[in-house]
């Protein structure tokens, strides 16, 4: 599998699911196959710049959101113990 060097896998993916759509109903409404949205979230192949901009749109989503790092929340701890 190549790296595009983006993480457009895991967030198209991510944000297909959190819209409730299937592969099949994304790729319908793109006018694109199953398959390639397969391929997509793989990381198999890259969409054009044009259908990255309609699947943000779709998904409701920016580009950073679909091209970029999500960052991840760190929880921090303080521990009191109370010794000397």
């Amino acid at each position: 599998m190549e790296r595009t060097g983006t993480d457009f896998p895991h967030n198209l993916k991510r944000l297909r699911k959190a819209a409730g759509l299937t592969r099949a109903a994304l790729a319908q409404q793109i006018a694109y196959s199953p398959k390639s949205v397969e391929k997509w979230e793989a990381g198999q192949s890259t969409p054009p710049l044009a259908v990255i901009c309609r699947l943000g749109v779709l998904l409701h989503a920016s580009l950073d959101e679909l091209l970029l790092p999500q960052e991840r929340s760190v929880c921090y701890y303080l521990g009191i113990d109370g010794g000397g």
